[in-house]
């Protein structure tokens, strides 16, 4: 009786191993081996309902391993499948790549050929920035020599009773003598005589008022008052 259960009790191992989705080759050969050694074992006549229940196990044996072999190329069909999906969407993701590098380059190329221009367009701009600068320094020196001319004009004419039209381009201008009749009056043109001949002239004209004029005399004290 002992050896009956033991019997059972392996074959309900066995028939545990048929819940298994995928049977492989080595356990089918380990069931029929077990089978084999429990029959030996047990001296089981090989034609009593343990023999027919080894049939059976062949029987569902062969049905299971073509399930198995079934469900195992569907398996390898669809892991195919899949991997051929992911080898496709590989390949797209490569080409975005690409096409998004070769955009990148193009942008980085134009951002470099923009800062190249706007470099170039800095240096001219330092180049006026410092044209200008150079002007500014020029004008104020020539204002400051206009400045001390004024200065002088200014100090030439309360000496010598000058007075000067600033509304020609001309060195226009007369000079108050003693009298009304001994003012003299002077017209030069600069683009018709030089600077000398013109403060020569100038001169002759003071000259020739100074000695109409006498010092203290009605007159100067009338231009003082002016």
């Amino acid at each position: 009786m002992q050896k009956v259960n033991s019997f059972y009790i392996t074959k309900r191992n066995i028939f545990k191993i048929f819940t298994m989705e995928v049977v492989s080759v080595d356990e089918i050969k380990d069931i029929i081996s077990s089978i084999s050694n429990e029959t030996q074992k047990h001296n089981i006549n090989p034609f009593t309902e343990e023999a027919l229940f080894k049939f059976d196990l062949y029987k569902n044996i062969n049905t299971r391993t073509l399930h198995s072999q079934s469900t195992s190329l569907e398996y390898l069909k669809n892991l195919n499948d899949g991997i051929t999906a992911d080898v496709d969407r590989i390949k797209d993701t490569s080409r975005n790549n690409k096409s998004y590098v070769a955009k990148s380059q193009t942008n980085a190329d134009d951002l470099n050929n923009r800062m190249n221009e706007l470099q170039m367009k800095c240096t001219d701009v330092k180049k006026e920035i410092n044209a200008l600068e150079h002007k500014i320094s020029h004008m104020e020196a020539k204002e400051k020599h206009f400045q001390k001319k004024r200065d002088e004009i200014l100090v030439f004419k309360l000496l010598t009773n000058t007075h000067f039209s600033y509304d020609t381009k001309k060195v226009r201008g007369y000079v108050t003598g003693k009298t009304s009749d001994s003012s003299k009056t002077f017209d030069f043109n600069p683009q018709q005589m030089d600077n000398k001949k013109i403060t020569d002239n100038l001169y002759n004209a003071l000259k020739a008022c100074c000695n109409t004029r006498s010092p203290g005399g009605k007159e100067d004290k009338e231009n003082e008052k002016q």
